[in-house]
């Protein structure tokens, strides 16, 4: 990954935010674990399905009611809406192809929107990303865990497994940008000029 060598900064934050939505996931089974009082089924459901967005909505088919009868609508769909925002943001990352300079930064462009249309030239459109975003969206996925676990936590009290808890009531954080705006940050034509006749 040259451009992760040319960038190590942003690189270091876009390894923890890949490798670190696991555990948001995880997090999300404790929730359909307790909601179905059995981890074999709750692991089985989630985990034998490859997609991540799949895997979030297998968990909403169970825990959106269960959640309504212990009146916790607004701080679940809080919760499972930033989940959905997170995978957006990892997601974005785990497909593209990227380019790095030493003075104008992190690009990455995704071909799957492009190769989806049927006919005509397939372009790669580049997004920018800094560290200063990047910290932004790694403590969204930071704040997310924390409302996670208080879900996991306070359904537990809620269906009597658990007489109380000190996990703190997480407060709802703005969506940060999935990239910085492109109108800002142009792709330079000396990188495009310079990438492999094959990309």
């Amino acid at each position: 990954m040259p451009a992760f060598s040319i960038r190590p900064k942003e690189a270091e934050i876009i390894g923890r935010l890949l490798a670190g939505y696991g555990e948001l996931e995880f997090i999300v089974y404790e929730c359909v674990k307790v909601a179905l009082g059995r981890s074999t089924i709750a692991a089985r459901l989630l985990f034998r399905v490859r997609s991540e967005k799949t895997r979030l909505d297998i968990a909403d088919a169970i825990l959106r009611e269960v959640c309504d009868s212990y009146e916790l609508t607004v701080k679940y769909t809080e919760a499972i809406s930033a989940a959905h925002y997170c995978r957006k943001i990892r997601n974005q990352y785990a497909h593209c192809h990227w380019i790095g300079d030493e003075s104008d930064g992190l690009f990455f462009a995704n071909i799957e929107p492009s190769a989806e249309k049927k006919s005509g030239e397939i372009i790669l459109a580049f997004n920018h990303v800094d560290d200063a975003l990047l910290a932004r969206q790694e403590a969204f996925f930071a704040n997310t865990q924390v409302y996670l676990w208080w879900l996991q936590h306070e359904l537990r009290v809620r269906a009597g497994s658990l007489p109380s808890h000190n996990v703190p009531t997480p407060k709802q954080r703005p969506q940060p940008p999935l990239h910085n705006p492109p109108e800002e940050h142009p792709l330079p034509k000396r990188l495009k000029d310079n990438r492999k006749p094959e990309e």
